[in-house]
């Protein structure tokens, strides 16, 4: 434990002291564990309990992330196996209880954490809300599927965060009887199959989905990536040989797998699988797809929230545009998505007749932005509606004026407007250095709005169509 500071908020939970910094009217609190580091015999199983130290923890840094690919090309790996952390801001004042707002990261189930800056909570917090941030695990040791280990080990993370929230969040200023659960991306798709599990009842009351994708791997799709994956290594498709594996090895051989469709090819990959590891319907934590297990749950009654959802108008320029994928899509590859996913060149007429001058990566781009997210996001929000939870759907149409305009109205784009962090350094690497503020303090406005349970009757305008952002 490190020494701690003069001055500094303090707080004894049930595990121990920690101590946290101010800054400007906030109380942050960095690098909590949640759950206990998964090494040795916890590497493929459920979350433990975290153990209890002795001394004041001092809470000043991030923790670290999740095991996963370092820098492209390299043979080493990020993260670390004691990533089961979460980080707090909540406001000084006395005022309280303050709705929660538990934010979990995107990444593909692949990269990422919550240290990123575009995640960093000052701004809501600002909002009086307490604002939580979690680390989950993430690629081999996340998601992929064996027979010999706990199912969906990253899904039964945030279910440990979300229960630690419920029990230590008043010790913050928290509400856990007003705990927001959002993300973007992995982070909202996450939370679509969370909201479909009964183990999930009572640990949020509302939520927010950026970008939801849907998607999961069937026990079929599991299978193939875990024989794709130890092929390219030379080991056997086994938990135990991939577990002797070095993790630098590992993490990038996985990852070499997205967006490489000769690769996918070779080891008879689907091409609607555009990352290779995901949830996956294992019978026991996940029953079924997220839209079907949502259903369910609504119609059994057992499940009610309001939820804010939508996605972004050009989202898959996110992956194909800045490494120049756009431009070496062909027809052949074009085709072959359009197969797998509908197994109809009607498809493939109806939106070319759209956009006839565009090219196949043009093309493909579109498609699966649809396919992806704003088909999701529209199905969803329909079966919401229908049964009865409040939801107010968004599209974000705002174009970035990165890479000459070219990356659009593209995926992860409206993460610093929602979070109040566009003024960073960090966003304006996705959204450049003049980013309109009115629309800046118009989206954090909303989305604070609806975490503080606030009536937003501008969205009501709407009806049931989307409310543009642009």
């Amino acid at each position: 434990m490190n020494k701690p500071l003069a001055g500094a908020p303090r707080l004894q939970l049930p595990c121990g002291w920690i101590e946290g910094t101010q800054e400007a009217g906030l109380h942050i609190f960095k690098g909590l564990p949640y759950a206990a580091a998964p090494t040795g015999a916890l590497r493929w199983q459920a979350p433990q309990a975290a153990p209890a130290w002795t001394g004041t923890r001092v809470c000043d840094r991030f923790g670290p992330l999740a095991v996963q690919a370092g820098l492209a090309g390299s043979h080493a790996h990020s993260g670390d196996f004691d990533c089961l952390s979460l980080n707090v801001w909540c406001p000084a004042e006395a005022e309280r209880p303050w709705p929660v707002m538990v934010w979990v990261p995107g990444g593909g189930f692949l990269r990422g954490g919550a240290a990123d800056p575009l995640y960093d909570g000052s701004a809501m917090a600002r909002q009086g809300i307490v604002f939580v941030s979690i680390n989950y695990r993430i690629g081999v040791d996340g998601f992929m599927h064996f027979d010999d280990a706990q199912p969906n080990r990253g899904l039964q993370d945030q279910l440990a965060a979300l229960r630690w929230v419920q029990d230590h969040i008043e010790l913050f200023g928290g509400d856990p009887q007003r705990v927001t659960v959002a993300g973007v991306s992995a982070g909202s798709g996450a939370i679509s199959h969370l909201m479909g599990m009964p183990a999930s009842a009572g640990l949020f009351q509302r939520v927010v989905l950026q970008s939801p994708s849907l998607q999961t791997h069937d026990l079929e799709d599991a299978q193939r990536i875990r024989h794709a994956l130890a092929g390219v290594l030379g080991v056997a498709p086994t938990r135990a040989a991939l577990a002797d594996v070095p993790l630098g090895p590992l993490t990038q051989a996985l990852f070499s797998f997205v967006g490489n469709e000769s690769l996918k090819q070779q080891w008879g990959l689907r091409p609607r699988n555009y990352f290779p590891v995901r949830p996956v319907i294992d019978g026991r934590i996940v029953q079924a797809a997220p839209l079907a297990a949502i259903q369910k749950r609504l119609d059994q009654g057992t499940a009610r929230w309001p939820v804010l959802l939508g996605c972004n108008a050009q989202e898959m320029r996110f992956y194909l545009v800045p490494g120049g994928q756009i431009e070496r899509i062909d027809e052949a590859s074009l085709k072959r998505f359009v197969q797998d996913i509908d197994g109809a060149e009607a498809l493939l007429a109806k939106y070319a007749a759209q956009a006839p001058e565009a090219s196949a990566g043009e093309l493909l781009c579109q498609i699966q932005s649809d396919y992806y997210y704003r088909q999701p996001a529209n199905a969803l929000a329909q079966a919401l509606r229908q049964g009865g939870c409040e939801t107010l759907q968004y599209e974000f149409a705002w174009h970035s004026p990165l890479l000459q305009g070219r990356m659009g109205a593209a995926h992860a784009m409206e993460i610093p407007f929602v979070l109040g962090n566009s003024a960073s350094a960090r966003a304006q690497e996705f959204i450049g250095a003049q980013a309109p503020a009115a629309l800046a303090q118009e989206m954090h406005s909303c989305w604070s709005r609806f975490v503080r349970g606030e009536p937003l009757p501008e969205w009501t305008r709407h009806g049931q169509l989307p409310r543009i952002f642009e």
